[in-house]
């Protein structure tokens, strides 16, 4: 399915980043450092800007990408496809699309530390006022609450500049963060998240289908 958008959605601009939705036991981000090492000498996944990397959790993928391959805005060209119909489904298993821009440990100021590389480029700006919205998702982790990180990330987002707010309902922006175990993740979407059924996949064809906007099954 990624192959099928890649070539068309290269020309994005440049973004260190990583897809991911969660990560199995023991230290994650580790495994999945191991996992992409084995996987180097595969030319087929040298030539890719995405590596899949297989770890023991039920109904989850990992795919780490590369520059400049940005997963926001290939999980958004991918799910407005669907939505308007333009294009077939092409998986029967893929659920919900997560994009994260950038994963850091949960210990220390690991989520200080993402509110910095991932907020700043699209907050930074004092003289454009942006209305924000916080949607935190955590498993398997008791340190970090979801009032923590609500109050850090929002915390961090004012300090950038004082005009922007928060808006739950009418936002500009919305923050995705998730956690599992010691690995939180972070990236920042538009307002077209909630159109796209919060980038489910399934639920996207199955509305696009029974309000025509598609004449294919």
């Amino acid at each position: 399915m990624f192959d099928q958008y890649i070539h068309s959605h290269l020309e994005a601009q440049p973004n260190e980043a990583a897809v991911e939705t969660t990560n199995g036991g023991g230290d994650i981000e580790e495994d999945i450092e191991k996992e992409i090492e084995s996987l180097k000498s595969s030319s087929t996944n040298q030539k890719k800007p995405y590596t899949f990397v297989r770890l023991e959790i039920a109904c989850v993928s990992f795919i780490r990408t590369q520059p400049p391959l940005d997963p926001v805005n290939l999980v958004l060209q991918i799910c407005e496809k669907a939505y308007s119909g333009s294009s077939r489904q092409r998986s029967r298993y893929v659920k919900r699309l997560t994009p994260v821009s950038c994963i850091r440990k949960t210990l220390g100021n690991g989520l200080e530390q993402l509110c910095e590389e991932v907020l700043r480029p699209v907050f930074g700006d004092s003289t454009i006022t942006k209305k924000f919205a916080i949607r935190p998702n955590i498993r398997n982790n008791e340190q970090l609450s979801r009032d923590v990180i609500i109050k850090t990330v929002a915390d961090a987002t004012t300090r950038l500049s004082s005009s922007h707010s928060v808006d739950l309902t009418n936002y500009d922006r919305l923050i995705l963060i998730e956690v599992y175990r010691n690995v939180c993740g972070m990236s920042v979407v538009g307002s077209e998240f909630e159109k796209l059924k919060r980038f489910n996949l399934s639920e996207i064809y199955q509305a696009s289908a029974h309000e025509g906007r598609s004449t294919q099954e």
